[in-house]
């Protein structure tokens, strides 16, 4: 048992590894041993989906296959998003679409409605519905911009800042 720990470098700062403390003698209460030791805490942390490429390769080292084993969760999982980012898409699209048919074909049948009014002698009912119709259209175009402008303007938000 060597009286002294192995030296570590520990990185106190972004610049200078130092040396590890040295080790002090501590007393443990009740049983009378004396133990000499250090004890180190490290800590990392790293930004993205997966772990950077020294510590995919200590997985491998602990079990090995395990790094590929994590890549090929993360492939999995990003297709996975991707298609159902996909079929959200395609959706919408579809949902758009009959939206869109399902107004024009209302605001025909109105405007037809309307022409058989004015030339049946109800020319006022046939331009109280038209004056209606047109009303209706823009409040849904209105109303549906303002919907929108909240997502737009988290998307934009999203976007990488551009130089001008």
């Amino acid at each position: 048992m060597p009286d002294e720990p192995p030296e570590t470098a520990i990185s106190t700062s972004d610049d200078e590894p130092s040396k590890a403390p040295s080790a002090e003698d501590v007393k443990i209460s009740g049983d009378g041993l004396v133990h000499k030791g250090v004890l180190q805490l490290l800590a990392a942390s790293y930004r993205g989906p997966l772990p950077p490429a020294s510590e995919l390769l200590r997985y491998d080292e602990v079990l090995p296959g395990l790094a590929e084993r994590i890549i090929g969760s993360w492939e999995s999982e990003t297709l996975h998003r991707r298609s159902l980012e996909q079929q959200d898409a395609s959706v919408a699209a579809k949902l758009l679409l009959r939206g869109q048919l399902l107004a024009a074909s209302l605001a025909t049948l109105f405007f037809g409605g309307s022409v058989y009014l004015m030339s049946t002698g109800s020319g006022v009912a046939g331009m109280a519905v038209v004056v209606a119709e047109i009303v209706a259209l823009v409040a849904v175009f209105v109303i549906g911009r303002g919907r929108d402008a909240p997502r737009q303007a988290g998307r934009d938000s999203e976007l990488p800042a551009t130089e001008e």
